[in-house]
């Protein structure tokens, strides 16, 4: 809806004319008021009114300007207002400014002195509309989109970063496993959808499913992808919690960056990866007991001592 438009004139012809202009516009909503008596009564409850297009005549013009002046000091108070009339005489244009008219236009009026007004009052543009409904999808693979933003990236001389954040797949019973992948899920599309909304408009979301979700940055270093790393955590750690759920257990994340930690796709998803599989046995060594860490070192000093 572009807009709520208020007709004053008691003829209907006039009416349908400003209403055809209008409908070659937009889509406005256009109250028609044809009496002084239906004034209040269909204006009392209207809210964001955009326009009014009054003729002074209505239904005499001396009523016409007490009613301008009405409306002006009440609910049209900061609305731009066009009045037509078939009168053209000085004193009503200048009595209608001094009302607080925006627009003064004498009967008869072309339909593009009327257009120009409204557009200038409402600042309207013209819509322009291209139809693509007949267009075929654009398919482009996610190699060919990888290799396009590297190739961007290289050309300009701009660093390109990746957030990885891989789902966890923890060794459990295939009943605990069915209902964890469930959760997963469910925790997948929220982490879609906190992330989509922080996106600026060169960064792209892409979900592998079953695996991870990659947020690609133009643009951006390795110290800001880290701080973009964080706060994705962040924002789909406390939705998660909103259900009873934490960031950690289900996702772990890292960010790698083009041209620091590779040359290209394959290889910046091998630096991540090594990232995870580095967390994986940090996480795996933190689990085993001090006591046996301590004998292992001891084993290991030992043998090493040999060669």
């Amino acid at each position: 809806m572009d807009g709520t438009v208020v007709i004053l004139d008691y003829a209907d012809f006039e009416r349908e004319k400003v209403k055809h202009v209008l409908g070659l516009m937009g889509n406005f909503e256009v109250i028609e008021i044809c009496s002084i008596d239906e004034f209040k009564p269909k204006t009392d409850n209207l809210e964001n009114i955009s326009l009014f297009v009054m003729d002074i005549a209505f239904p005499s013009e001396d009523q016409g300007f007490e009613l301008l002046a009405s409306i002006k000091a009440g609910i049209g108070k900061n609305v731009p207002t066009v009045i037509i009339s078939k009168v053209e005489k000085l004193q009503y244009r200048n009595l209608a400014a001094k009302h607080g008219a925006s627009d003064f236009i004498i009967r008869p009026y072309n339909s593009n002195r009327l257009e120009n007004s409204i557009r200038g009052l409402i600042r309207l543009e013209k819509k322009f509309f291209y139809d693509t409904g007949s267009i075929e999808s654009i398919v482009m693979s996610f190699d060919s989109f990888m290799e396009k933003q590297l190739y961007m990236a290289e050309e300009t001389k701009n660093p390109l970063s990746i957030v990885v954040i891989t789902l966890l797949h923890p060794i459990q019973s295939t009943e605990d496993n069915q209902s964890f992948e469930e959760k997963s899920n469910a925790s997948c599309c929220i982490a879609i959808d906190t992330i989509s909304p922080m996106l600026g408009i060169p960064d792209t979301l892409i979900f592998n499913k079953g695996s991870d979700i990659l947020v690609v940055l133009p643009l951006t270093d390795r110290g800001y992808a880290g701080l973009c790393n964080t706060k994705i955590q962040e924002s789909i750690d406390s939705n998660l919690k909103k259900q009873g759920e934490a960031f950690e257990n289900y996702f772990y994340s890292v960010c790698v960056t083009y041209p620091e930690e590779g040359q290209n796709f394959q290889q910046l998803m091998k630096a991540a990866y090594k990232k995870i599989s580095d967390w994986h046995v940090s996480v795996k060594s933190g689990s085993i007991p001090q006591k046996t860490k301590l004998y292992a070192k001891k084993v290991y000093n030992t043998y090493n001592k040999w060669y």
